[in-house]
């Protein structure tokens, strides 16, 4: 049974200042209270929720302000209008008793925003340690624009720690598509996203798809370069470095990367020079952990006996002479005969990976767009976003 302040001597009853504020929330009797709530219930209806002022500014300078600032409050009844009385009852609760109890995966988000609202530091600290701690891919973008709006850098880490490690799922999902650009540029930045091994193609791929809607929304007319213009600074924040001559020329040939930035990208590939500015050097943290083999026929369209592979795994020699003889190089009825390999000892290739030449034995090799390289998997399945496998 709640105590009331009829009882008599209540205040002997408590062992210090902490019970009996605490004494004061479980009360009945509010005569005590100075400052009521009007708020309107789950139910809607509306309640009024009786505190006391001092309670209040001693763990929140928004209150502080509200009852003793040179504009304080001068009514008796203050309306609340964006909180339900259920949550604002749950926030005096901890600012009362300091007891986390009160709350649990329903009501963490909503004070969370109480918490921002009035400045409530150790609450807000406490939510977004919650929320982190319960993230999933299907609130993991709600909970980074609370943590933008809320300004919890706590919550925001956790979420963007969450999309470093689920970037293939989290890139994919429709949800994506409809962030903010501001949400776009933190993702994009990171050096350590796509930690579950998502290629950076597959990400410049989703910022392509993220940039279509943008444009829809707005409402950028139809042209070639409609994509670059949506992307705008967040072009810059893709690491076209690690892409292929391919895949750059595609880039290019879609009006994504002027006719400049593609010329230097390519000559930074073929080590003309050693600085891609304006786009990001540095690779990803995951770069050398893709299970991916890569196969270029040199050349423009024009055939060639030889194909440059690469390995970012570092396999043992059996491992890769087995998976290229086991590859889309088998003896087959239009392919008689099985390539020669030649291991070569060196680590030439811009990823610093493994490198080893195949002899196709004179049998074509034809690049698949007609353009100067040929890019092939020797893993099968594919990537719903960018259809390479990894």
């Amino acid at each position: 049974m709640a105590a009331t302040m009829s009882d008599a001597n209540w205040q002997q009853s408590q062992r210090d200042t902490s019970s009996a504020i605490k004494y004061l929330f479980d009360s009945n009797d509010t005569h005590l209270s100075d400052v009521s709530f009007k708020l309107t219930n789950a139910a809607g209806k509306m309640e009024v929720v009786k505190a006391h002022k001092l309670i209040l500014a001693c763990r929140s300078s928004v209150f502080e302000a509200m009852f003793y600032g040179p504009l304080a409050e001068s009514s008796a009844l203050i309306p609340v209008e964006d909180i339900t009385a259920e949550i604002f009852k749950t926030a005096l609760w901890y600012i009362y008793k300091d007891d986390a109890n009160c709350l649990n995966g329903e009501n963490v988000l909503p004070l969370l925003y109480v918490a921002h609202k009035y400045d409530i530091g150790s609450l807000k600290e406490l939510c977004a340690n919650i929320t982190a701690q319960s993230i999933t891919s299907d609130i993991v973008f709600h909970c980074i624009q609370q943590a933008e709006l809320y300004d919890s850098r706590t919550l925001a880490d956790a979420c963007y720690s969450f999309v470093d490690k689920n970037t293939i799922d989290l890139l994919g999902r429709p949800e994506f598509l409809n962030q903010p650009r501001k949400v776009l540029n933190s993702i994009l930045m990171r050096s350590t996203l796509a930690a579950d091994g998502m290629p950076e193609l597959c990400i410049f791929k989703a910022a392509v798809r993220w940039a279509k809607a943008e444009a829809d929304r707005s409402k950028i007319p139809e042209k070639l370069t409609r994509i670059r213009e949506a992307l705008a600074e967040s072009l810059y924040l893709i690491r076209f470095p690690h892409l292929t001559p391919t895949e750059i020329a595609q880039a290019r040939k879609d009006g994504i990367l002027s006719d400049r930035e593609a010329a230097d990208l390519l000559e930074f590939l073929h080590q003309i020079h050693s600085d891609p500015k304006p786009f990001i050097k540095e690779p990803r943290a995951n770069i050398d952990k893709r299970p991916l083999w890569r196969g270029m026929a040199y050349h423009g369209g024009r055939v060639h006996p030889t194909m440059r592979l690469t390995h970012n795994r570092e396999p043992s020699e059996q491992t890769m002479r087995h998976q290229i003889h086991n590859g889309p190089f088998k003896k087959s009825a239009s392919r008689p005969t099985e390539p020669s390999i030649q291991m070569q000892p060196i680590l030439t290739d811009r990823r610093h990976l493994p490198v080893v030449e195949v002899d196709l034995n004179g049998l074509p090799v034809l690049p698949v767009d007609g353009g100067p390289w040929e890019e092939l998997s020797f893993k099968p399945g594919a990537c719903d976003i960018c259809g390479q496998p990894h």
